[in-house]
């Protein structure tokens, strides 16, 4: 049976896709009682190469990550190492703080906390009628 995917060399991947059509970054959105937390793998960025931006229901993330300048000429006989950029948008379940999310870059893991937005309590007075 021959493959469906063309091979040119014994190194080719196993499946026949460019990096940039199979790199999408894993997260988990976690909720907790005082906060929503993503997790997000990126492994290979440094946090200058992160742009985050809140709302108070939407959560918008962006980075870049250059591929490396050799001055030499260089041959690869295997070349898998991403490079590019990742970017992800989600809705979240709730209303946040805005100006208390907090972001930390370690190990590769990306994680970001944002704190829930209480609803505050409004209180309306009501009429008694007589009927």
């Amino acid at each position: 049976m021959s493959p469906r995917w063309p091979r040119r060399s014994g190194w080719e991947p196993f499946f026949y896709f460019t990096m940039e059509e199979m790199y999408h970054p894993f997260s988990d959105l976690i909720d907790t009682p005082e906060s929503f937390i993503v997790k997000l793998d990126a492994p290979g960025f440094t946090r200058e190469d992160f742009d985050i931006s809140v709302t108070e229901n939407t959560l918008d993330l962006f980075a870049e990550r250059k591929e490396e300048k050799q001055k030499e000429q260089r041959k690869y006989i295997q070349h898998e190492r991403r490079y590019g950029s990742i970017s992800r948008s989600m809705m979240l379940p709730a209303k946040i703080k805005p100006e208390e999310v907090s972001a930390t870059y370690k190990k590769g893991v990306l994680t970001i906390t944002m704190p829930k937005k209480v609803p505050e309590a409004k209180k309306t007075k009501v009429p008694v009628k007589s009927t």
